[in-house]
């Protein structure tokens, strides 16, 4: 696996704990920021990343700064590169 990954990964754990937080479904979190529920679990397991827009969203939706879900992603950027 490679640092870009894990980055990414660490990205979706951190929205998947926002979500958790906001006791919102998958589904439900979806609709809040106009993705399919599939889109909301790709960004949590770290398939994908969300857009500028959809990271915008999903920041307001969970009430959140968008920098809570980059701040320990950066963190192990910086310690790997």
């Amino acid at each position: 696996m490679s640092n870009w990954d894990n980055v990414k990964k660490l990205i979706g754990i951190e929205i998947k704990k926002a979500r958790q937080n906001s006791n919102l479904t998958q589904e439900q979190l979806g609709v809040a920021i106009d993705v399919d529920w599939r889109s909301v679990q790709r960004f949590e397991y770290g398939i994908d990343l969300p857009k500028q827009e959809s990271m915008f969203k999903l920041a307001k939706a969970l009430d959140v700064h968008p920098a809570t879900f980059l701040e320990k992603a950066y963190s192990y950027w910086l310690e790997e590169n």
